[in-house]
C-alpha cells in the first residue's frame, strides 16, 4: 500500500513539474511577445515620425506652415497612442510577473508539503513495523511461555500418574498378600474341621 501511495504521489509530482515548466516557459514568451509589441510599436512610431518629417519636406514649398502643424499634430497622436498602449503592456507585465511569482512560491510550498507528507508517509510505516515486530516478540514470548507451562503439566501429570501406579502396584500387592493368608488360614481351618 505504501509503494502505491509514494508511486502515485511521485507521479502526481511529475506532472506537476512538467505543467510548472509549460506555465513558466508560457510565461516568459508572453512577456517577450509583450516586450517585442512595444518594441514594434516604438518602431512604428519612429517610422511614422520619419515618413511625417519626409512628407513634410516634400510639401514643405507649397504648404510648409500646414504640414508643420500637422506632423506635430500626428506626432503628438501617436506618442500618447504609443505611451498608453506601452503603459498597459507594462503593467500587465508587472502583473504577469507577480502572478508568475505568487504561483512558483505556491508551488514551492506545495513541494515541500509533499516531502513533508512522504516523510511522514515513511515515518508511519517505520512505526507500523517496528509496532508488528514488537507485537510478534510479545507473541512469540507467550507462545514460549505457554509450551513451557504445557511441558510443566505435562510433566506433572506424568509424575502424578506415575505415582498413583506405583501406589496400586503396592496395593494390589498387599491384597495379594492378604488373598493368599486368607486362603491359607481356610485352607488350616478346613483341615482341622476333617
Amino acid at each position: 500500500m505504501f509503494e502505491n501511495i509514494t508511486g502515485h504521489i511521485e507521479s502526481q509530482k511529475m506532472e506537476i513539474e512538467v505543467l510548472r515548466a509549460q506555465l513558466l516557459k508560457a510565461n516568459r514568451e508572453a512577456i517577450q511577445e509583450n516586450q517585442s509589441a512595444a518594441t514594434d510599436l516604438e518602431k512604428a512610431l519612429e517610422e511614422e515620425r520619419r515618413a511625417a518629417e519626409t512628407d513634410r519636406a516634400d510639401l514643405l514649398s507649397q504648404i510648409s506652415l500646414l504640414i508643420e502643424a500637422s506632423s506635430q499634430k500626428q506626432a503628438s497622436r501617436l506618442k500618447g497612442r504609443v505611451d498608453t498602449v506601452t503603459s498597459d503592456l507594462k503593467s500587465s507585465g508587472d502583473s504577469l510577473q507577480k502572478a508568475t511569482d505568487k504561483y512558483q512560491e505556491g508551488m514551492e510550498k506545495w513541494a515541500d508539503k509533499e516531502v513533508q507528507l512522504m516523510e511522514d508517509v515513511i515515518g508511519s510505516r517505520d512505526a507500523i513495523k517496528g509496532r508488528m515486530q514488537e507485537d510478534w516478540e510479545v507473541f512469540e514470548q507467550r507462545n514460549e511461555s505457554i509450551q513451557k507451562s504445557t511441558e510443566a503439566v505435562h510433566q506433572e501429570t506424568i509424575r502424578i500418574v506415575d505415582e498413583q501406579v506405583q501406589q496400586m502396584a503396592v496395593q494390589m500387592e498387599a491384597l495379594d498378600d492378604f488373598v493368599t493368608r486368607a486362603r491359607s488360614q481356610n485352607g488350616s481351618h478346613h483341615e482341622s474341621h476333617i
